[in-house]
């Protein structure tokens, strides 16, 4: 198995919640996140309070049941406060339990249709659920409210490589790296990408400045990518 194919399964079992080069974006302190457009979005949060609870309690016409509860949650369940939401999102990525936070996460978009970390965060958990191209979709739409989201282009760029699609993989990592410099999650799927190719100088600087930037890496994948960068040099020298 090749060092790309073993880093990704790495990457997928290192920290079962939030693995490697796919952080569950920040969700603390999001009033900070939210400009003059509050009056607009506190109208948009009423409106899909009712939408939400019209779908709940109301048959559909044409004979259907109402609302799907496994993409909608009860009215009784909703704080009706978009930070709860996240919270009880992130409270379930934690867990491992990514249908229930996708579906806290649902209710976000709903309440927050410009909201590009909600977006970010849904893509994530619908990648994680197995729906890629579900994932992204919401990665795009994330991107399309905000171009330079340096965390929605990592977890872009991760669902293209874990494709195959190294040169669109690529170019959402240098898009990361070029919003966020100190990025190391990119920079080390940039190096698995080098290294793949044969660009092994690339590769290994990139491990190098990976491994200054997480200096609290668990062991044995710390001492695995050194191995991996003497053993780049040596080719290099042969």
């Amino acid at each position: 198995m090749s060092l790309l194919h073993e880093a990704l399964k790495k990457a997928e079992e290192e920290k079962g919640e939030l693995p490697k080069g796919e952080a569950f974006v920040d969700l603390e302190e999001p009033e900070k996140k939210r400009p003059i457009r509050v009056y607009l979005l506190a109208g948009l949060t009423a409106l899909s309070l009712l939408l939400v609870i019209y779908l709940e309690f109301f048959p559909q016409r044409g004979g259907g049941s109402g609302a799907n509860p496994a993409t909608l949650i009860a009215p009784e369940r909703l704080s009706g406060n978009v930070e709860q939401l996240a919270l009880q999102a992130e409270a379930r990525v934690k867990t491992g339990d990514w249908n229930e936070a996708k579906q806290f996460l649902e209710q976000w978009v709903l309440f927050e249709p410009l909201n590009a970390e909600a977006y970010n965060n849904l893509g994530l958990a619908y990648k994680k659920t197995g729906d890629r191209e579900r994932a992204r979709e919401h990665y795009r739409k994330a991107l399309a409210i905000r171009p330079d989201y340096p965390e929605t282009l990592n977890n872009l760029g991760v669902l293209y490589l874990s494709e195959g699609k190294l040169t669109e993989a690529e170019d959402h990592f240098l898009r990361a790296l070029q919003a966020k410099p100190e990025y190391a999650d990119p920079l080390f799927h940039l190096a698995l990408i080098q290294e793949a190719q044969g660009r092994g100088v690339q590769a290994r600087e990139n491990f190098e400045k990976f491994l200054a930037l997480t200096p609290g890496l668990e062991g044995n994948f710390s001492a695995e990518i050194q191995e991996r960068m003497r053993s780049i040099a040596s080719e290099e020298d042969s």
